[in-house]
């Protein structure tokens, strides 16, 4: 049997296993990387009693949930993100946007641990014609930094590519109501149908 587990809650699934106590022994952590783990570990940590310093290279926390959140139906990535702002308020955690991390920050001060949470890096293709202009990639999809044309060949069928699938076929289209979503799911919001799914 397979325990399910959860992207940014490392205790679901085992909390009878995973217990956060205050710590016995008050460290000064710097976590690098404000993205799902990063947030996670300096919310924990400072709610542990540790004092947190975070730091992110962009303007923004969330990291890849940013980009996630632009995927239609995936919107809820923004509430993880949102709640986590709160945490790192509330248990204090000093957030250093826009500060890509350097050596000299961590030998300029006395930190106890330095915690890397610093992101993926998307692949590359090594294909002929992958270095033109018109390819990109989908984090330039997503936040909009490159402008995408009418007719487009997505390469890779895994969860991003019908991601970018989702999100190019939508980004036109009005925003959409409950119904044209469940319509169009087939989701069966009377429970007239097995499983509250209509099928085609």
């Amino acid at each position: 049997m397979k325990i399910s587990s959860c992207l940014v809650n490392p205790r679901a699934c085992h909390e009878t296993e995973l217990n956060y106590i205050q710590a016995e022994t008050k460290k000064n952590i710097a976590v690098v990387g404000g993205g799902p783990a990063g947030m996670a570990f300096a919310h924990i940590a400072a709610f542990r009693g540790h004092r947190v310093i975070l730091f992110e290279a962009s303007d923004s926390i969330g990291g890849q949930f940013n980009l996630a959140k632009e995927i239609p139906g995936k919107e809820e990535y923004a509430e993880t993100i949102r709640y986590y702002k709160q945490m790192l308020s509330k248990y204090k955690v000093e957030i250093k946007l826009k500060h890509k991390a350097q050596l000299r920050d961590f030998l300029d001060n006395n930190y106890d641990e330095v915690v890397l949470a610093n992101g993926i890096i998307p692949r590359q293709i090594d294909i002929p014609g992958s270095d033109h202009p018109k390819v990109v990639g989908y984090t330039e999809v997503l936040n909009h930094s490159k402008e995408i044309g009418k007719s487009v060949a997505i390469i890779g069928s895994g969860g991003i590519g019908f991601d970018i699938a989702e999100f190019l076929s939508h980004s036109d289209t009005e925003s959409q109501d409950i119904e044209y979503f469940l319509n169009e799911w087939g989701v069966d919001s009377k429970i007239l149908h097995a499983g509250g799914f209509k099928g085609s």
